[in-house]
């Protein structure tokens, strides 16, 4: 019985999927809330502003609020939940406020839908 090295590697990583279970193929969606601008706006920052007190790149942050002018495979907007708490810890500092409470302000998680992948 000759087998190729492409039918040994679909069956590992089938049986790898099929042993892990569907929900740790899904990753969860972390994003910013809306009005995330608006609420660096009333602590006096603009997002290039925070951008800098904060050591996420501009960049990093006008991909999070605009993911619309991104690549096609980066559209969903979301972000790493390291990059994620850094936000919230610049932004508790800013606002005089514990990191729990500004993580639950600025970042929203979801369940992307079945068939979508999210970044990482």
């Amino acid at each position: 019985m000759r087998v190729g090295l492409c039918t040994l590697v679909s069956y590992n990583v089938l049986s790898f999927f099929q042993y892990q279970g569907v929900r740790s193929v899904a990753r969860r969606l972390i994003r910013l809330k809306p009005g995330f601008d608006a609420a660096l706006a009333r602590r006096g920052y603009s997002v290039r502003g925070f951008a800098r007190f904060s050591g996420v790149p501009h960049q990093t942050l006008f991909a999070l609020l605009h993911p619309e002018h991104q690549a096609r495979y980066r559209s969903l907007g979301g972000m790493h939940l390291r990059t994620a708490w850094r936000i919230a810890q610049a932004y508790a500092a800013v606002a005089g406020m514990s990191e729990d409470e500004a993580y639950a302000e600025l970042i929203a998680e979801e369940q992307p839908a079945l068939g979508v992948v999210a970044d990482r």
